[in-house]
């Protein structure tokens, strides 16, 4: 929950996110995932629900860190994963940022630095790669 400098408004928003909070643990029972959506399911109900819960489909990754990874490869198919690495850690969100707020900003980019280090111990684990 973004915090504003106003303790009645940040009370009335933690109201509304504790209620969000109970009706989306209430509908994890009846939604199904639509396809293959797994981590960056931005079109499923399911997925947007898990994220916003705070589930991980991919251990220890958040859906943001996995579109992250996954927007990078999309744009560099041929990289590796140092490359992807290297871009997560030293390239600040700078798309759209004249449309949000400082914070919005800030949380993509500790979503980037995180993914990086997810990353990093991916490649060390699964890929035998030392970074």
């Amino acid at each position: 929950m973004l915090k504003y400098n106003d303790k009645e408004f940040d009370d009335f928003m933690k109201t509304i996110d504790d209620e969000v909070n109970t009706r989306a643990n209430e509908c994890m029972n009846y939604i199904k995932h639509v396809g293959d959506c797994t981590c960056v399911g931005v079109t499923c109900n399911k997925c947007i629900l898990e994220q916003h819960l705070g589930i991980d489909t991919i251990y220890g990754m958040s859906g943001a860190m996995g579109s992250e990874i996954s927007d990078f490869f999309h744009n560099n198919p041929n990289a590796s994963a140092v490359e992807c690495i290297k871009y997560l850690e030293n390239t600040p969100h700078e798309k759209y940022a004249e449309l949000h707020t400082p914070e919005f900003i800030a949380t993509w980019n500790q979503n980037r630095k995180n993914a990086a280090i997810w990353m990093e111990q991916y490649a060390h684990e699964k890929l035998g790669e030392t970074i």
